[in-house]
């Protein structure tokens, strides 16, 4: 059986659920705490992958480059972009790519990077490259009919290109009745009393001590403390009883190549509420996409379908499309 070696990086190995579905190959996931465990990933195998385009990528495609020098034969080569690596000066110029076979990029925004920041490497490298999506394992995101309500989500984790604190700002504008400002002088303090009872739920941990100190400063300065509700990270069923919860899915990020809280959030029918982040356009459907959050939150019942937001990943970002392309790829080598 054709030995396929996954190299990945200590923590970032939460995007490979994929390789459990490669029945042909004798998969192994190599976890990279030293330079030993890239040797050990390269080592007597026939297909090396690099799960991101990274460190770990750059000092394993020269290990590669030396073994073959050394006249060692050269293993089928695959490095995974995600999206980071290419705001990066000096990832992607130091890798070895003359002993890579195919460059996979997850997402038509990290072209768009990619142009911005090492265009000539872009082109020299289109012969090698292959988009293939991510993909959503719909058994685990149960479908349920959902419609308009108070509950907003916003996990993942916190920090500055997530843009986690325009969250707040969109809370606020929703309780304080965004919209009163188009209407007559004359509202029903009734029904901006309701609005007070919007919910932000976020499901993360904070990656910058500067914005947990905003987050806890604007909470308080706007008076949000009911309607701001830290969660932590979650798991398990304490995550699944948040989604069920759950009226809208949030993303504030000013960049993603995917952004799995959205597609998840949609396979189980909860309507996706997207920032226009670089790319977005190319990813999600632009009704998707707001430029007015608070204002595509507070919509008509009949402009949700929950139907519809499964469907769309059913159609784009199956689990079983992303498995069978990589199968396709590999076999094609």
């Amino acid at each position: 059986m054709t030995k396929l070696n996954i190299i990945v990086a200590n923590g970032l190995n939460n995007f490979l659920e994929w390789s459990e579905y490669l029945d042909d190959y004798d998969v192994k996931i190599h976890v990279v705490k030293n330079e030993m465990d890239i040797v050990n990933g390269i080592r007597d195998a026939d297909i090396v992958w690099f799960e991101f385009a990274n460190e770990a990528a750059i000092r394993g495609t020269r290990i590669i480059e030396d073994n073959t020098k050394a006249g060692v034969k050269k293993p089928d080569v695959y490095v995974r972009l995600h999206g980071y690596e290419a705001f990066h000066p000096n990832l992607l110029p130091n890798i070895k790519w003359n002993t890579v076979n195919r460059l996979i990029y997850v997402s038509p925004a990290n072209l768009i990077i990619m142009q911005d920041y090492h265009a000539e490497l872009l082109k020299s490298l289109e012969p090698q490259m292959v988009q293939i999506s991510n993909g959503v394992n719909l058994d685990k995101h149960p479908f349920k009919e959902r419609k308009h309500g108070m509950n907003i989500g916003l996990i993942g984790y916190l920090n500055n290109k997530k843009n986690s604190q325009e969250a707040i700002h969109i809370i606020k504008e929703l309780c304080d009745g965004f919209w009163s400002d188009h209407h007559s002088n004359d509202i029903d303090k009734l029904e901006l009393q309701e609005h007070r009872d919007y919910k932000l739920h976020i499901a993360g941990t904070f990656q910058d001590r500067v914005l947990e100190s905003y987050f806890k400063h604007a909470i308080k300065e706007y008076g949000l403390e009911k309607n701001v509700i830290m969660h932590g990270w979650l798991k398990g069923h304490e995550m699944e009883e948040l989604w069920d919860s759950l009226n809208y899915v949030l993303c504030t990020s000013i960049t993603e190549s995917f952004g799995y809280n959205i597609a998840e959030g949609m396979a189980r029918g909860i309507k996706p509420v997207i920032h226009n982040f670089i790319g977005a356009e190319k990813i999600w459907d632009s009704k998707y996409i707001y430029d007015n959050a608070a204002a595509r939150i507070e919509c008509n019942g009949d402009r949700y379908h929950s139907k519809e937001y499964r469907e769309y990943i059913e159609d784009n970002y199956d689990l079983k499309m992303q498995v069978d392309t990589i199968k396709g790829m590999l076999n094609a080598t």
